[in-house]
């Protein structure tokens, strides 16, 4: 019984360091330092998504010191990197109150990373490496969260999805089946570029230009270069969202017309013609 009894006091005297490298007090946050989000809360496109946490179970020298390292990366559902991962070190001297039971002193990390433009809606992660450089002793912690994002599904080849015809640049106000413009009206028209081609350091460059055709394929208007976006990135940008507007003539007579748009993708050497009929009444 005697042996019990010491064997549990010893237990209770062992201090936080000692009891095993981890990360602790994990949180993710909407902004730095801010109260933690609601758990399954999503985050979506290009938000920044912040966390903090602590370390605990680390192994200080005999004259009270500490030494260790991080490394942080964030991935999306394929385990693709969001961004270039984040390393750290702390070295400390621990003071005489920061080892008080209860009361152990432990190092915050922070670290944040903006979404991707265009992100694939899932499980995302970010993991986190340990490293005691006193004792030796490593550990690893995932903290997963979700993202939403709008559906855009990959392609191969260069082309459009998700055409849509709207009375007006609110996305409330789309086209419905079956409906028609007034001469006069603004057509306006939103979309999604997919299945263009990357360059060194996901460098893409899509461009488009417009045409707008009768019934009989007559052309009423045309503007070959209405459109260029290039850029690169760490993460590929997986869609380029389209959008634009045309005024129709007050005299245009009603009918079916044409509106084509016509895609290249100069670093893939691809193009595109993409018709879409609407009615003026």
């Amino acid at each position: 019984m005697l042996l019990q009894i010491l064997f549990a006091l010893a237990a209770t005297a062992i201090p936080l360091w000692c009891a095993g490298l981890s990360v602790v007090t994990i949180q993710l946050h909407d902004y730095e330092d801010g109260p933690p989000i609601p758990a399954g809360q999503p985050f979506r496109a290009s938000e920044t998504v912040y966390l903090s946490f602590q370390i605990s179970g680390f192994q200080p020298t005999e004259d009270d010191h500490i030494q260790l390292s991080y490394q942080i990366v964030a991935t999306d559902p394929a385990k693709r990197p969001l961004g270039p991962s984040k390393s750290g070190k702390i070295e400390a001297e621990l003071a005489p109150e920061d080892k008080k039971e209860g009361k152990q002193w432990m190092p915050k990390v922070r670290f944040q990373i903006q979404l991707p433009v265009t992100p694939a809606a899932g499980v995302y992660n970010i993991q986190v490496h340990l490293d005691d450089k006193i004792n030796g002793a490593k550990h690893t912690m995932d903290v997963p969260f979700h993202v939403e994002a709008s559906g855009v599904a990959p392609s191969d080849t260069l082309k459009i999805q998700n055409f849509h015809f709207l009375r007006s640049e609110s996305d409330k106000d789309r086209l419905p089946q079956g409906g028609a413009f007034r001469p006069g009206d603004a057509v306006w028209v939103r979309f999604d570029i997919t299945g263009y081609k990357f360059g060194p350091n996901n460098r893409y460059e899509v461009k488009y230009g417009l045409a707008l055709q009768d019934a009989a394929g007559k052309p009423l208007f045309s503007n070959p270069d209405a459109a260029q976006d290039k850029s690169e990135s760490f993460y590929p940008r997986t869609f380029i969202p389209g959008e634009f507007s045309l005024n129709l003539d007050k005299n245009i007579q009603p009918g079916d017309y044409s509106l084509v748009i016509f895609l290249s993708d100069p670093i893939g050497n691809q193009s595109f013609e993409s018709p879409h009929v609407f009615r003026v009444e």
